[in-house]
């Protein structure tokens, strides 16, 4: 009884922490490498991307690296992300199983499309807009020991950007995971403080790394043999993403997110196919006159959702 009082506690006091405080790490200005906004996984996306306290796939690299801790069996993962206009993502990784933990690495890519510009004798060049890349090594362990059960996470990180085939600059940073099991069975508070690193420097000028604090819940209700329901609420800086993941069998999956104090895509959807080790998600999200978010996701491995 006392360990129930101490998790639901737990939750309270990192749930309860001022958006105020939080907000710290949107600071203006925090604006360089969006592509560390981008989410890698439809699984994620469809939910809302409150995963910070579930995490437990590759989007623990993405989402929590302590995640990785909990993950025993190797996973290859691919997707593909339809952004608006002519600019997509792709991203690649995969998990290695070690003792009492997991290591990762993936490779995350954004293509701006294409732009035209106009010479003075007026002809025209047409070059690549802007072209940056992710490339992430993580790691997650478990503790055998007190506090049993509780893992821990870190990611390192190397961000390459390129403007118009000309301007490149290049940035480090690590990410660090907290993931937290309460004795309450399906319940558990996670927490995620991400891109601590050097700033794109282009120019003249450097632009910061978006830092970004996650701290979040996440809950698995078992309603019988076959269904199963999880939901999940993250806060992330001073926005607040909610989702809910139904299971049928393991095999059908059905996912609807809501984001809080979010511009575009606030309210995303998708699905989930689990056919023994292939395992296909998908999400869509409105970008309001921006078109529509289309994020696809194909893994192969035995880790189960």
């Amino acid at each position: 009884m006392r360990s129930i009082k101490f998790s639901l506690l737990s939750i309270l006091v990192i749930m309860s922490l001022p958006a105020q405080a939080l907000s710290f790490w949107n600071s203006p200005g925090s604006d360089g490498a969006r592509i560390l906004k981008q989410s890698i996984s439809a699984r994620a996306q469809a939910a809302g991307e409150a995963f910070v306290a579930v995490s437990n796939d590759i989007s623990a690299l993405y989402y929590n690296p302590a995640g990785l801790g909990y993950i025993a069996s190797a996973e290859l993962s691919g997707s593909y992300i339809k952004s608006f206009e002519d600019t997509y993502y792709s991203h690649f990784g995969y998990i290695q199983p070690i003792a009492s933990g997991a290591l990762a690495v993936s490779y995350l890519g954004y293509d701006g499309g294409l732009m035209e510009i106009n010479e003075e004798d007026g002809s025209s060049l047409t070059l690549k807009a802007q072209q940056d890349a992710v490339f992430s090594l993580g790691f997650g362990w478990q503790f055998d020991s007190f506090p049993k059960g509780v893992a821990i996470g870190t990611t390192l990180k190397i961000i390459s950007s390129t403007l118009v085939e000309e301007y490149a600059a290049i940035a480090y940073a690590i990410d660090f995971g907290l993931f937290y099991p309460t004795p309450v069975e399906g319940l558990a508070v996670a927490f995620a403080l991400q891109n601590i690193g050097t700033k794109l420097n282009y120019f003249s000028e450097n632009d910061p790394l978006p830092l970004t604090a996650r701290v979040g819940t996440s809950y698995k209700l078992t309603l019988n043999q076959y269904n199963s329901l999880r939901i999940s609420l993250d806060l992330v800086n001073n926005k607040i993403n909610s989702g809910i993941e139904y299971s049928l069998n393991d095999i059908l999956l059905a996912r609807i997110g809501y984001k809080l104090n979010q511009d575009l895509a606030s309210l995303t959807y998708g699905f989930g196919l689990c056919l023994g080790p292939f395992k296909l998600d998908y999400a869509f999200g409105d970008m309001s006159d921006l078109g529509n978010l289309h994020l696809f996701s194909l893994t192969i491995g035995n880790a189960n959702y």
